[in-house]
């Protein structure tokens, strides 16, 4: 009776430890999803896109050629924070997130941080 109560007990263990890592896992948001998705993630789904939109942004050219102080000192944070204040605006929720990660940047580089509109 004892051993099967261990073995029931491992089965119970291994199915919250493997279930703890299937979630822990966040899945990379698309960048055809609009404001209204973008606002129901988690914040680690958030600044995972934001992460790869950063990597992407400083890995083109189009980088070099911006001179606003906001911009070249952008950090995924920041640009998560520049999305935010983009889809805060109600006009900016049906836009995609592709395009938001292309215009917030540059629309609020002169914007405090926090901004919300």
């Amino acid at each position: 009776m004892g051993r099967w109560i261990c073995q029931v007990l491992t089965i119970v263990l291994l199915c919250l430890l493997g279930g703890q890592m299937v979630a822990a896992k966040p899945v990379v948001p698309s960048g055809q999803i609009t404001g209204w998705e973008w606002q129901k993630l988690s914040g680690e789904a958030q600044l995972l896109y934001c992460r790869q939109a950063f990597a992407a942004f400083r890995g083109s050219p189009a980088q070099s050629y911006i001179i606003s102080h906001g911009v070249q000192t952008l950090t995924p944070e920041g640009l998560c924070d520049r999305l935010h204040q983009f889809y805060s605006l109600p006009d900016n929720r049906d836009t995609t997130l592709a395009t938001a990660a292309a215009l917030a940047p540059l629309l609020f580089a002169d914007t405090p941080l926090g901004t919300r509109y």
